[in-house]
C-alpha cells in the first residue's frame, strides 16, 4: 500500500492473508527439514503484523 493512500478494510484484510502466507511457508519449510534461521523470518513477520495492527486502528471499526 502507498503511504499517501487511506487504508482500507479489504486492503488491511489482503495484508494479514499475506502475512498468514508466510507463516503456512514458514511452517512448510519447516516440516520439510530445510535449514534456515526462523528467528529472522519470525521478525520480519512481526514487523508486517506491528504495522498492519497500526493502519487497522487507523480504520477506526469497531471490533
Amino acid at each position: 500500500m502507498n503511504a499517501r493512500q487511506k487504508p482500507t478494510p479489504n486492503a488491511e484484510i489482503r495484508s494479514l492473508q499475506r502475512i498468514q502466507a508466510l507463516l503456512i511457508c514458514i511452517q512448510h519449510t519447516a516440516n520439510e527439514g530445510v535449514e534456515f534461521d526462523v528467528a529472522d523470518a519470525l521478525l520480519v513477520i512481526i514487523e508486517l503484523l506491528d504495522q498492519a495492527m497500526v493502519r487497522v486502528d487507523e480504520l477506526g471499526v469497531p471490533a
